[in-house]
C-alpha cells in the first residue's frame, strides 16, 4: 500500500508536467514560450487633441517600440496606481507637454 501511494504521489506532478509538455508544443497561441507578451499595437495616432505615449514591450527576445493612443481624452482617463509607481511621471509630464505642444487647453 505504502509503495502504491508513493508512486501515485510521484506520477501526479509529472502527468501534470508532460501535459503542459504537450498543450505548450501543439497550441498556436499568440503568446511566446516565455510568455513575455503578445504582440502590441506599434502605430502612432494622432489627432488635434489625441494623447499619445511611448511605450516598449518584449515579444521573442526583442524589446519593440510602440505607442498607447488615447485618440480622445474627452472620454476621460483613469490613472491608478500606488505612491510612487510613476504616473505624473510616464502619463501626466506627456499629457501636459503634448497638450501645449498642440496648443490645447486643459484642467
Amino acid at each position: 500500500m505504502v509503495f502504491t501511494l508513493i508512486g501515485f504521489l510521484l506520477i501526479l506532478p509529472g502527468g501534470s508536467q508532460f501535459s503542459r509538455l504537450i498543450t505548450a508544443r501543439l497550441s498556436n497561441e499568440i503568446f511566446n514560450k516565455d510568455n513575455e507578451s503578445f504582440p502590441q499595437f506599434e502605430q502612432l495616432l494622432e489627432n488635434e487633441y489625441s494623447i499619445n505615449l511611448p511605450a516598449e514591450y518584449r515579444y521573442k527576445g526583442k524589446t519593440l517600440q510602440s505607442w498607447i493612443n488615447n485618440i480622445n481624452p474627452f472620454r476621460g482617463v483613469l490613472v491608478s496606481g500606488s505612491p510612487g509607481f510613476g504616473k505624473t511621471f510616464f502619463i501626466f509630464r506627456h499629457v501636459i507637454t503634448q497638450h501645449i505642444e498642440k496648443g490645447f487647453s486643459m484642467c
